[in-house]
């Protein structure tokens, strides 16, 4: 099961492969991407993309 993510309108979100860094902290085997949202408020997050779903809405 994922964990919904949810994301206002204007959330900017890409995929790319993770830095090594980013691997050790969410312990990512090789070959896993991550999802990265750039929210409205300025602010960065970097989730695993096998373990969350973005859903659109703000609950």
């Amino acid at each position: 099961m994922l964990t919904r993510l949810p994301a206002v309108q204007g959330t900017e979100i890409t995929a790319r492969m993770p830095t090594a860094d980013e691997r050790y902290q969410h312990g990512l085997p090789l070959g896993v991407p991550v999802l990265v949202l750039w929210h409205v408020s300025g602010a960065v997050q970097v989730v695993p993309a096998d373990r969350f779903a973005v859903v659109q809405g703000d609950d």
